[in-house]
């Protein structure tokens, strides 16, 4: 592609630039006519440039266009510094994963460690039902005997039964079940 026909794809881009600034510092204001392309390129030519930068109406850049001369200078170049380039996005997608990999890891760690506080947790509450379960059972036994007592039966059975029930009232009274975490408290 000549250097002219570059020029011109060069201004045709959108978006379109308000002027076109050389890097010797040279300004080519842009024409709002239909002639603006070829008007602009020719100015542009008479130029002496190796890098054009199009600027939008605030003056930021929005593309540039370098000459033959410095784009064959990067062509020689060019395996070099992608060589460069590569190795150094290798390093930089390296320490990344790596860092990646490290807070996987401590999120890991940290849900683990949280199930295990979990668990215990739940441990506690299970041990203070049990707790809660048997009290009540031995209240109700206790209940119970009282109740034979007062109907005043005095059958054989029942006198085993009522006797039962109460090794069991004064047995569970005495000796309160522990917790499996041995700490006593039920949560």
């Amino acid at each position: 592609m000549s250097s002219y026909d570059r020029i011109g794809h060069f201004l045709r881009k959108k978006p379109t630039p308000a002027s076109v600034r050389t890097d010797a510092g040279d300004k080519v204001a842009i024409g709002a006519d239909g002639a603006w392309v070829k008007n602009a390129r020719e100015a542009i030519e008479g130029l002496a440039w190796e890098r054009l930068e199009a600027l939008s109406a605030d003056g930021s850049i929005l593309r540039s266009l370098a000459s033959d001369v410095e784009q064959e200078q990067e062509q020689d170049l060019g395996p070099l510094e992608s060589t460069e380039t590569i190795v150094r996005l290798a390093d930089l997608l390296e320490r990344a994963a790596d860092r990646a990999a490290a807070r996987h890891e401590s999120a890991y760690h940290m849900a683990f460690e949280r199930y295990g506080q979990l668990v215990e947790v739940l441990a506690n509450r299970l041990v203070g039902v049990e707790q809660a379960w048997s009290k009540a059972m031995v209240e109700r036994a206790r209940l119970l005997g009282v109740l034979a007592e007062q109907e005043g039966k005095t059958s054989g059975n029942d006198d085993m039964m009522s006797s039962l029930v109460s090794s069991m009232v004064s047995g569970a009274m005495s000796t309160p079940a522990k917790p499996a975490g041995g700490n006593g408290k039920a949560t």
